[in-house]
C-alpha cells in the first residue's frame, strides 16, 4: 500500500546540499486506475538500479507492488514505453520525522516541479501540515499523476480558471482526522485542527460539515488567506 500526498511548489526551499537521484521511467500499462511502469534510478554512490512497479487506484491511497529487475529486463521493456516516459531529478529533504521528495522534471516537462510526501499511515497523512513553500495540493487531481504527466505533459489551465476540489473526500478526511484527535482528549481539553486550502476549496464551510457529522462543538477560531483553525471539543 502506498500512502502519498502530492503538491505543487510555490517557492523553492534550500535543497542543493540534499541527496538526490536521477530517475527515468516509462509506462507499460496505463489503463483506468492501473499502471505498470519500469524505472531506472541513478545515484552517485549506489550506482544504477532498476525497478518494475504496479499501482492500482487513485488519490492518496493506492495498492502498490514494486520489484527490482535486471538491466537486461529494463532494456527489453523500455521500447514498449515509447510516448509514455518522463525523467526527473529527485531531492530528498528532511521535515520533522518525514522525508519530502522534491522533483525537478526534464524533457517536455522541463521547468516544472512537484513535491511528494509518503506516509506510513492514513492518520499521519491527514495530520501532516505542509511547509509554507508548498503550493496547491494535487493529490486528487489525476492530471498530475506520473502516468498522465508522461502521456499528456504538464496540465495547462486557462487564465482565470479555478481548479476543482473533491470536497466530499476532503470533508471525509477532515472528519477522520478530528475523530482520531478527539478520541485522545482528556476532560476539559479541546482539539485544534488546521484546514488548508486556496480560494473556492470549500474550507470555510468545514465547520458546517463537521456539525452535520455529530460534532458537539466546532468553532472557527482563526482564519487567513489559505488556512483556518477549528477548535473541537467532542463528538456526540
Amino acid at each position: 500500500m502506498e500512502i502519498e500526498r502530492r503538491f505543487l511548489v510555490s517557492e523553492l526551499p534550500d535543497y542543493k546540499n540534499c541527496s538526490h537521484e536521477e530517475i527515468t521511467q516509462g509506462y507499460l500499462v496505463n489503463e483506468n486506475q492501473t499502471e505498470v511502469r519500469v524505472r531506472a534510478v541513478r545515484r552517485k554512490l549506489k550506482g544504477d538500479q532498476y525497478f518494475q512497479t504496479t499501482k492500482i487506484g487513485s488519490g492518496m491511497e493506492r495498492a502498490e507492488s514494486e520489484i527490482p529487475i535486471a538491466k537486461t529486463q529494463f532494456d527489453v521493456s523500455w521500447p514498449l514505453t515509447e510516448g509514455k516516459r518522463l525523467s526527473k531529478t529527485r531531492y530528498r529533504l528532511a521535515h520533522g520525522d518525514q522525508w519530502i521528495e522534491l522533483n525537478f522534471f526534464h524533457g517536455n516537462l522541463d521547468g516544472h516541479t512537484l513535491v511528494e510526501v509518503e506516509f506510513s499511515s492514513r492518520y499521519d497523512a491527514l495530520r501532516f501540515i505542509p511547509p509554507k513553500w508548498f503550493g496547491r495540493e494535487v493529490t486528487d487531481d489525476p492530471a498530475y499523476s506520473g502516468k498522465n504527466l508522461a502521456v499528456f505533459g504538464w496540465p495547462e489551465r486557462k487564465e482565470g480558471e479555478i481548479p476543482t476540489y473533491d470536497l466530499e473526500a476532503g470533508v471525509s478526511a477532515l472528519i477522520d482526522l478530528v475523530k482520531n484527535g478527539v478520541a485522545k482528549l482528556k476532560g476539559g481539553e479541546s482539539y485544534v485542527a488546521l484546514v488548508a486550502g486556496g480560494n473556492a476549496s470549500g474550507k470555510i464551510r468545514a465547520p458546517n460539515h463537521l456539525q452535520g457529522e455529530g460534532i458537539e462543538s466546532s468553532q472557527l477560531i482563526a482564519k487567513d488567506h489559505d488556512q483556518l483553525r477549528l477548535q473541537v471539543r467532542s463528538f456526540q
